[in-house]
């Protein structure tokens, strides 16, 4: 299901060849959906270490997420064993998060942050700023944790106050919770998403950090360019210098589907210019059948916003299948998923190989309700940033503690889970006036407390009693199993606060489990146990698809992956491209974003495209896609 096919360095095409094979300068490859991208990056990477086997210089390779980092470090472990640690293979938030633990003490950020994954978590920081600038007399209200969306759009504008302005406008007030909100992060070792890229990019642009990283990485590629935004690009600008630049960009211009988040098509215009990237296109498809390229390439050409000499898309796909495409229309929504439920069996389409795609989470939690009522079993991946079980919550938490014992945030959430799994209230109060004998150690105290109940489990005793807190940092991996152990031994117990505490935790276990592989796997190095809580706080922790069913994906999480066969579903106006995006007074750049979601849609069948419409969802009439006329397969 990865992106990229055409594997084999001996089956390279021309245009694919002359990438791998670029030596030194900047190169923009301007890659199209199926033209074998990664193939090309990791290729590259393998030639530039073993050409140079004398050599220590190190590569960067940048992707945006970890499944697309962990594919490249696969194909390149596989080849270069023994080098395989020159090749640094990470996400950005991955690297930024790395900076800050090399580097951060020169800016005054602690080095073993933790990372707030959850609005509610960066919410509850700003709070304890607006409760310390109320109580310093400035007119700040709790309803103004409002302005979270507007701190985070600085951090990615990258903005930089030598000292608080006066809050005397309302830009001024957001500028000025800003800088506390930044100060805030820095004191406290809690830092959201924005944050990782904003302090890294802070301390990139220290001479002698800058330094360190062209000496290490001779070599920078970015994988999937077009997805990046503002910060982003400010962190490739102080970690690439212009004189020289050994920088190998791969993008998609007509795959930018992440505005909201920043990404534009001005940001590829901006690196071009920058570096004076000379760009070599891969219009080759290996992946999708010609009738698929074909509409692909009608539609698409409809956006003005895009390379000027880009090139149509090739065919090249090994498919031949004269019946790829299926155009359905229905009366109303149910028909239109009932006859999908139907289709699955009478194709005997196998989930493993088959998606369901769609524009919106919505149109895709109606259509799984239906697709169920109809006896096909099918699942919506939800992403999760947290466990939600209260045993990997209690686990999460403490591991947190051992790295700052003073987190009142983490004891707070200690004790709440707690409570689930003992059903013993242990008051977060008592804990703070307990840790003031104890040297401010929290955690110390919550043991003591709970060591001190009468109501507690003698297993619960036992295993807190075990605690010795410099052994379980240096051998953290035993402090997991002990704590599974015991969490196994609580599970028999009747003491719950209610039934459910445990349903989710042999799922969310698995989940753990995995992803501890997964993160030593990735880094190739012992790490210590606050380099391991960061990367896991990086890491989405969605449980997998359920065996044997068809999965319904959005087309954003679809993005880079690839399918035998494809059912776009709910093709109408409105709902793709978006109601936002056609009304009166919406700029022209809104409708090409969806046109180009709608392309990235189409693109990730190597085999069949079923698209189906309905002229009425719920009580609304609505009228097939712009996009199917603009691809020619609807008059």
């Amino acid at each position: 299901m990865k992106e990229g096919t055409n594997d084999s360095p001996m089956l390279l095409n021309q245009s694919q060849l002359e990438a791998v094979s670029w030596n030194e300068g900047p190169l923009l490859v301007l890659a199209g959906p199926g033209s074998g991208k990664t193939t090309v990056l990791t290729h590259r990477i393998i030639r530039l270490i073993k050409e140079s086997p004398e050599q220590r210089f190190r590569i960067l390779a940048l992707t945006f997420t970890q499944n697309a980092a962990n594919n490249m470090r696969l194909k390149i472990d596989n080849e270069i064993v023994e080098e395989r640690n020159r090749a640094n293979l990470t996400t950005f938030h991955s690297f930024c998060a790395d900076v800050i633990r090399q580097h951060g003490a020169l800016a005054d950020i602690q080095t073993d942050f933790s990372i707030m994954t959850t609005d509610l978590d960066r919410e509850e920081l700003l709070l304890e700023v607006i409760q310390d600038l109320t109580k310093a007399g400035f007119n700040y209200k709790r309803e103004d944790v409002r302005y979270l969306p507007k701190i985070n759009s600085l951090m990615e504008q990258c903005l930089v106050l030598d000292k608080p302005p006066t809050p005397n406008s309302e830009l001024n007030q957001v500028r000025f919770l800003f800088y506390h909100y930044l100060s805030r992060m820095k004191s406290t070792g809690r830092i959201d998403y924005s944050g990782i890229l904003y302090f890294a990019w802070v301390l990139l642009g220290l001479k002698q950090v800058s330094k360190h990283y062209s000496v290490v990485y001779k070599y920078i590629c970015i994988d999937e360019y077009q997805d990046t935004n503002l910060a982003q690009f400010n962190i490739l600008t102080r970690l690439v210098k212009q004189e020289n630049p050994n920088l190998f960009i791969v993008a998609d211009d007509d795959q930018i589907v992440y505005q909201w988040n920043g990404a534009s098509p001005e940001r590829l215009h901006q690196i071009i210019d920058t570096y004076k990237l000379p760009v070599l296109q891969l219009p080759e498809n290996y992946r999708c059948p010609p009738a698929v390229v074909e509409i692909a390439n009608k539609m698409i050409g409809h956006n003005r916003n895009r390379y000027g000499a880009k090139k149509p898309g090739i065919s090249l796909s090994s498919s031949k299948n004269d019946k790829s495409i299926l155009l359905k229309k229905f009366s109303t929504f149910d028909d239109e998923i009932k006859w999908i439920s139907e289709d699955l069996i009478k194709q005997k389409r196998s989930p493993g190989n088959t998606k369901i795609m769609g524009r919106t989470r919505k149109i895709l939690e109606d259509a799984q309700k239906i697709l169920e009522q109809n006896g096909t079993l099918a699942a919506l991946r939800q992403r999760k940033a947290e466990f939600e079980s209260p045993p990997l919550r209690f686990l999460h938490s403490l591991s947190r503690l051992l790295i700052s014992r003073a987190d009142k945030v983490q004891i707070q959430r200690l004790s709440s889970s707690f409570y689930q799994l003992e059903g013993v209230n242990i008051d977060v109060h008592e804990v703070i006036g307990t840790g003031s004998l104890t040297n401010g150690d929290l955690l110390k105290a919550w043991i003591k407390i709970v060591l001190e109940k009468n109501n507690v489990s003698a297993d619960t005793k036992n295993f807190f009693s075990s605690i010795k807190f410099d052994k379980e940092l240096l051998y953290y991996s035993d402090f997991f199993q002990k704590t599974f152990t015991w969490l196994d031994q609580i599970q028999n117990t009747d003491v719950h606060q209610s039934q459910n505490v445990f349903d989710d935790y042999k799922s969310e276990k698995e989940i753990w489990d995995f992803l501890f592989k997964d993160i030593h796997s990735s880094t190739n190095t012992d790490i210590t146990l606050s380099v391991y809580l960061q990367e896991l706080d990086l890491r989405d922790k969605a449980e997998p698809i359920p065996f044997g069913a068809f999965e319904l994906i959005t087309i954003h999480g679809a993005k880079g992956l690839e399918f035998e066969h494809v059912y776009l579903i709910a093709m109408v106006d409105d709902i793709i491209p978006s109601y936002n995006s056609i009304k009166v007074g919406v700029r022209p750049e809104a409708l090409e974003e969806e046109r180009r979601a709608c392309y990235v849609a189409i693109t990730r069948t190597q085999k069949t495209l079923t698209m189906s419409f309905a002229n009425r969802y719920g009580s609304w009439q609505k009228s097939p896609s712009r996009f199917l006329r603009e691809m020619g397969i609807l008059t």
